[in-house]
């Protein structure tokens, strides 16, 4: 068992069970919490970002 904070909401995740790794590097420079680099986050989070990136996409539309 691998446990990581997420880098969104601090909670604990178990990497193997309920953790995504997020690399943004694929689509430009973000910087989330202190630097570019990937992100470890909890599926709902994972839900956020996936939400919020569908949403902006809609928006240019």
């Amino acid at each position: 068992m691998i446990i990581v904070k997420c880098d969104m909401c601090g909670c604990d995740v178990d990497y193997n069970l309920n953790g995504v790794n997020v690399n943004f590097n694929h689509y430009g420079t973000v910087q989330m919490s202190g630097g570019e680099r990937e992100y470890q986050v909890c599926n709902v989070c994972a839900s956020k970002i996936d939400a919020f990136i569908k949403q902006k996409s809609e928006e240019r539309k």
